[in-house]
């Protein structure tokens, strides 16, 4: 078989099974100020760029707690797990305060472009298949 098509099937069986060994969460996103500021760059194919996170975001409020720093939004981001993904975010943009529902994929490197994407749209099905359930 291709390589692909092997990550493909690994992808599909992972979206219902659980993470591959050697993968970690991601949600794309670079720090764009000092430690003590949540703004955010989402990275191209990522899961918060995909939801809508743009340039200049800044986290301030994470399922419900307030984010008031960058270690604030990494612990809540190592919190979450295989079984619950998916989380809200309250950013303010400008003058403006925008929620974005998204979610977390477990890749082995985020750098690869193919992977992220079959991550990305694997984790979409099965979320979208546990809200018909």
């Amino acid at each position: 078989m291709r390589p692909l098509l092997l990550l493909l099937l690994a992808l599909r069986l992972t979206a219902a099974d659980g993470p591959r060994e050697g993968t970690s969460p991601f949600w794309g996103v670079k720090f764009l100020r000092e430690v003590e500021d949540t703004a955010l760059e989402p990275i191209p194919g990522g899961p918060a760029a995909r939801h809508g996170l743009s340039h200049g975001d800044v986290v301030v409020n994470f399922d419900g707690r307030p984010v008031g720093t960058k270690i604030d939004l990494i612990r809540a981001l190592a919190a979450l797990t295989w079984e619950e993904p998916a989380f809200t975010v309250v950013v303010h943009r400008g003058q403006e305060e925008v929620t974005i529902e998204t979610f977390v994929v477990w890749v082995r490197d985020p750098a690869d472009v193919d992977e992220l994407k079959l991550a990305v749209a694997a984790m979409e099905r099965r979320l979208e298949a546990e809200k018909v359930d």
